[in-house]
């Protein structure tokens, strides 16, 4: 029997390739055994789950990987960081410095913009609007 579940005849018959149907979660399974962090649920209704990673199994059972679940490579977390630059005059010298706070957070909430504007040494903003970076 042919990997590709014909007989071997067919497949030289039709001289087709004979390559067998690769598993539904192939991707995933790969990515897991290169020790990357992968995830798991049952139904769409269930949160995301984390598999042990194989360095993490050790002698453990290994997952399933079964038809009937969900399996993805962990998204990775994208932090998000806001800032605005001013100018300071501190003792005569003028230096750049920076406010900042987490992109979920509003400027009202923050009230880093208030609190720079009320120091003795701020002189001017550099940038007129909030400032994104992504780590």
């Amino acid at each position: 029997m042919c990997p590709c579940n014909y007989d071997a005849c067919h497949c030289l018959m039709k001289r087709a390739a004979c390559t067998p149907k690769p598993h539904k979660h192939a991707e995933v399974i790969k990515a897991w055994a290169d020790g990357v962090r992968c995830q798991f649920r049952i139904s769409a209704s269930d949160t995301w789950v984390d598999l042990e990673t194989p360095a993490e199994v050790r002698g453990k059972c290994t997952p399933a990987f079964a038809d009937h679940w969900e399996y993805r490579v962990k998204p990775v977390e994208i932090k998000t960081v806001g800032y605005r630059r001013y100018i300071a005059c501190v003792n005569g010298d003028y230096r750049v410095r920076t406010v900042s706070r987490p992109y979920s957070v509003s400027e009202e909430e923050s009230g880093v913009i208030g609190g720079a504007e009320r120091h003795d040494s701020f002189v001017r903003w550099v940038d007129t609007d909030w400032q994104y970076e992504t780590v």
